[in-house]
């Protein structure tokens, strides 16, 4: 339902990071438990996509030219979802 298509032209940056910004809202996603998939709110306003298991840490950050998207999977680590998509998109 709040599924991403990402083109790689449309990825500027990629990288692992241990925590998720401080979320004050849910603007229109899916929030239960250790699971939130969807659109939120941080506290400085800003709207970010996520598609975490918030206990899968580390989690995947996309930076795209139109939003922040984190990402965790319990069945791909992160380190190697990052060397999949710099491969995918050549930032090396």
């Amino acid at each position: 339902m709040y599924g991403e298509k990402i083109e790689d032209d449309k990825i500027l940056d990629v990288k692992v990071v241990n925590e998720l910004p401080e979320i004050v809202m849910k603007s229109n996603g899916f929030a239960a438990g250790d699971f939130r998939k969807g659109y939120f709110k941080t506290n400085d306003r800003k709207t970010v996509t996520l598609f975490v298991n918030k206990k899968a840490k580390p989690y995947l950050l996309l930076m795209t030219t139109t939003e922040e998207i984190y990402f965790s999977s319990i069945d791909v680590a992160s380190q190697d979802l990052l060397t999949q998509i710099e491969n995918w998109v050549k930032l090396k």
